[in-house]
């Protein structure tokens, strides 16, 4: 892999078919092979050709979107453990390697959505580091990923309980200058109404979800406070009092 000519893949193909042969077993061992191959695929990610981090970064997402196809056990958090090194190459890897990394996050919660519980943590974290950087290609494909994952039907952020992470990503993302500003106040009023609504349709309770109300809004209202965003800062705050205003108490 570390020839410096012509780096050879066949050694990492390898490992790819390693990981896919013993995903079948418990996860609690699957995991532990996992620590391992994980490890590797992020560190051939930083390869100086970028032919080998991108295959790395292929891999990572073809293993971790195998193991995403099966239901998360109650009470553990093995999706954390796949899709750390997602956040790890979108915190400290290269442009390329960032911008990669965040649309295979992206191909992973479209096609691995329903099954996405723990998971979600590190999708948000994901798109918050890249919400950070200040490189407009990175950006932009971290605000593209987090659309689609708002607009998706399968996406319930109180019954996943990932409304915070959702949040926080949000607010990041629109204090960054590379993003489209009224693009994520679309965002946050879509946020708002599936925090409105329960998984059938019915108004959620103000007991369940006010949890959640709170730092959407304070958000806001800290948006509302710098000079660029606040007209459609306070414009998104409006439409959401009004639209869901009865079901927030004082």
């Amino acid at each position: 892999l570390y020839a410096p000519s012509s780096p050879r893949l066949f050694a990492m193909q390898k490992l790819v078919e390693v990981g896919h042969f013993n995903m079948a077993r418990i996860r609690l061992i699957w995991t532990r092979v996992w620590s391992l191959l994980g490890e590797h695929f992020q560190s051939a990610a930083a390869h100086s050709d970028q032919s080998v981090g991108m295959y790395a970064i292929d891999s990572l997402r073809q293993l971790a979107a195998k193991f995403l196809s099966r239901e998360e056990l109650t009470k553990f958090a093995y999706q954390e453990e796949v899709l750390r090194p997602f956040a790890t190459l979108v915190r400290s890897g290269s442009v390329t390697c960032q911008e990669l990394a965040v649309h295979c996050v992206g191909q992973i919660c479209e096609s691995n959505a329903a099954y996405l519980r723990s998971g979600w943590r590190i999708v948000f974290a994901c798109l918050m580091n890249a919400s950070t950087q200040d490189v407009d290609s990175v950006v932009h494909a971290a605000q593209s990923v987090l659309g689609k994952i708002l607009y998706a039907s399968t996406f319930k952020p109180i019954s996943d309980k990932c409304a915070a992470d959702c949040i926080n990503c949000l607010l990041s993302l629109a204090n960054n200058h590379h993003c489209n500003t009224s693009q994520v106040g679309k965002f946050i009023k879509q946020l708002a109404g599936k925090l409105a609504l329960d998984e059938s349709g019915e108004v959620v309770s103000v007991e369940e979800v006010e949890l959640q109300w709170e730092p959407l809004l304070a958000g806001l209202t800290s948006l509302c406070l710098e000079p660029h965003l606040r007209s459609t800062a306070l414009s998104v705050l409006f439409d959401i009092l009004l639209t869901h205003g009865y079901g927030i108490e004082s």
